[in-house]
């Protein structure tokens, strides 16, 4: 498979697949993007990238901006071609617009906003009455955009970039939205057995929006990546349940965690999505998962600076897993002193092409 914008694939392809197997070649798995030198316009490779709407802009507007496909993947190619991808960065090409996209698809209504026209929240949860039948059906305009999107990219990208899968959300992410974070902990409270169900209905619509999506774009590529973009072979995707923050190790290993290990099962690479200080009392439930084989950490807002969490990422790694963390350039150099390179691997972003290339030799030297 040969890639645009990135004549490397193939060594990075290797150092990839060394890092899914915990180890590290001749320096640390790095993912670095820069604008190319000599762009001629700023480095936008994100296909949430929309085009600069007003202030004022109804909410009709900017949702017929996302629902431009065909400009969307215009803007997307344009960025990636005026991309450097260095290291094991690549262009990737995400197919739809938001976390736990399940959601939209079983009826929550989308809010959108100008003034972040690449965000979309989610309308406040429905009674249990109204809750959906869980199905997919191509009446849902947003199920069938995330498929169109997706026939239109694997067909117009002919291998040249990656198509990755949009972001589903977990499973108890999605009835989250479906009943409000702060309902669906009541609900715990109240009928966990209820809650149950409502997963045991939800779990096979996640692998069936999965699987739709693979069958439009294994014609294309190989291997597979998601909304982190992390390649790997086969059926790659990192997998989640934000709601973990706000719930007990006893209540998330009850009613969800079973769920989790399912889909790492059902995967050839998982990557688990740990997202904040609140969910670190989960992690040894997660790292006794043999099949969750990396955790990606991300401290959150006011939580930096990522040496700050060198005795977590430490105790991952220790644990036999492969870790994903986005870092800042300047910070690469610590966790390289108080991390094994083998199994790590950063995301990061240079002001330049210049200082891309120093820091990729840079980083073999620490190494």
């Amino acid at each position: 498979m040969l890639l645009a914008w990135k004549e490397d694939w193939p060594a990075a392809r290797q150092r990839l697949e060394a890092w899914w197997q915990g180890e590290a070649l001749e320096r640390v798995a790095l993912q670095v993007t820069a604008p190319k030198a000599g762009a001629v316009r700023p480095s936008q490779p994100s296909l949430a990238s929309l085009p600069a709407l007003d202030a004022d802009a109804t909410q009709e507007q900017v949702e017929a901006a996302w629902l431009d496909l065909e400009a969307r993947l215009e803007r997307f190619e344009r960025a990636a071609a005026n991309t450097f991808y260095g290291g094991e960065a690549y262009p990737s090409l995400t197919t739809f617009f938001s976390s736990d996209s399940l959601s939209a698809y079983l009826g929550c209504a989308c809010i959108f906003s100008a003034v972040q026209p690449d965000t979309i929240w989610f309308k406040e949860a429905l009674p249990r009455r109204e809750l959906p039948l869980f199905a997919l059906t191509p009446d849902n305009k947003w199920w069938r955009a995330t498929l169109e999107m997706t026939a239109l990219a694997a067909e117009r990208s002919q291998g040249r970039y990656f198509v990755g899968h949009t972001d589903i959300g977990g499973v108890g992410d999605v009835l989250s939205h479906l009943r409000g974070p702060q309902q669906l902990c009541l609900d715990l409270a109240d009928d966990a057995e209820w809650v149950r169900e409502m997963e045991r209905r939800l779990e096979p619509l996640w692998f069936a929006v999965y699987e739709q999506q693979e069958a439009l774009l294994v014609p294309y590529l190989e291997g597979s990546d998601g909304w982190l973009h992390v390649w790997g072979p086969g059926r790659t995707y990192p997998i989640q349940c934000d709601l973990s923050a706000l719930i007990s190790p006893g209540m998330f290993a009850d009613v969800f965690l079973p769920y989790v290990a399912a889909q790492a099962r059902w995967l050839d690479n998982c990557v688990y999505h740990l997202d904040g200080p609140s969910a670190i009392r989960h992690l040894d439930l997660l790292l006794d998962i043999p099949e969750i084989r990396a955790i990606q950490w991300v401290p959150g807002d006011g939580n930096g600076p990522l040496s700050r969490w060198l005795s977590l990422l430490r105790r991952i790694q220790q644990a036999g897993k492969s870790v994903v963390v986005t870092a800042q350039p300047n910070e690469i150099e610590a966790l390289l002193d108080g991390l094994s390179p083998a199994g790590l691997l950063i995301q990061t972003s240079c002001a330049s092409e210049a200082e891309a290339h120093q820091l990729l030799k840079d980083a073999t030297t620490w190494t």
